[in-house]
């Protein structure tokens, strides 16, 4: 399976302007469940997950950024900027992918 992975993914080209469009056009959707675990400890977690709600709703009702509806709805002392930055997205994937690539370099060669 990882052979015909490597080989699927050989030709596969990173279009970045493409992901950031859909990034963009997204408004913020991906980052609930952060905003969320974000929320929790100034909260709680049923409060937070209803702020991410009705941001979520807020934000496709008036095409606005999740992080600025929920942020609209919050007090919470968060890094705001910090939480809308495309770029904090990743969270533990870059160690992830870091595991994933280290086994397979093993088993590939093994």
């Amino acid at each position: 399976a990882l052979r015909r992975a490597r080989a699927l993914c050989e030709g596969l080209a990173i279009d970045a302007d493409r992901m950031r469009a859909n990034l963009d056009a997204a408004r913020g959707a991906p980052l609930a469940e952060a905003l969320v675990l974000a929320l929790t400890p100034h909260a709680g977690r049923e409060r937070a997950q209803a702020l991410v709600r009705e941001g979520l709703e807020a934000s496709r009702a008036h095409g606005t950024h999740l992080v600025e509806a929920v942020r609209a709805r919050s007090d919470a002392p968060l890094d705001w900027g910090a939480l809308a930055d495309p770029a904090n997205y990743l969270g533990s994937a870059e160690a992830q992918i870091d595991r994933v690539l280290a086994e397979a370099k093993r088993v590939l060669e093994g």
